[in-house]
C-alpha cells in the first residue's frame, strides 16, 4: 500500500532460453467456500510480452479443479497503477489456492495491495475450523 510491492524484472533469458519471472503463493484451504475473489493493483514498465496473474485451485490429490489465467491476455508495455479484480467459483473439494503473479518476456512489473476473499470474507479472517465445524452460523 505504497511502501512495498512485489517487483519482478526480467532482462535476460534463463538457461533454457525462457524469459519468465514469477512468484508462487500457495494458500491452504481448510474451510468451505463457494467463490474466491482476488483484488489488487498492477503497474508495468516496458513489458515486451505480458504480465499476468494465474489463479489455480487444487483438490487434496493435487488435481486442478479450477484454473484462471488472468489480466486478459496480459498487460503489455508501460502502464500506471491499475486495479484488477477477479472472481472464480470454488467447490467443496478445493484444498489449495495457488496465486502466481508473473512476467513473460522482458520488462518490469509491480504487484501491490492484493487481497483474497472467500465468499466476501478476507482470507486471513476466515475461521479455519469451519470445514469440520457443525455449528450453524
Amino acid at each position: 500500500q505504497g511502501k512495498y510491492s512485489l517487483f519482478i524484472e526480467k532482462d535476460t533469458a534463463n538457461k533454457n532460453g525462457s524469459r519468465v519471472g514469477a512468484c508462487i503463493n500457495r494458500l491452504p484451504v481448510n474451510f468451505k467456500g463457494k467463490e474466491i475473489e482476488l483484488t489488487g493493483y498492477v503497474r508495468t514498465r516496458d513489458v515486451t510480452k505480458f504480465a499476468s496473474i494465474i489463479i489455480r485451485l487444487r483438490n487434496s490429490n493435487g488435481e486442478v479443479t479450477n484454473n484462471l489465467a488472468q489480466l486478459g491476455k496480459g498487460i503489455r508495455g508501460t502502464t500506471g497503477w491499475t486495479k484488477y479484480s477477479y472472481k472464480m467459483p470454488m467447490d467443496s473439494t478445493t484444498r489449495k489456492i495457488t496465486i502466481v503473479p508473473n512476467l513473460m518476456g522482458n520488462g518490469k512489473v509491480w504487484f501491490d495491495n492484493f487481497k483474497l476473499y472467500v465468499d466476501g470474507m478476507p482470507y486471513d479472517k476466515i475461521r479455519k475450523y469451519h470445514l469440520t465445524s457443525s455449528s450453524s452460523e
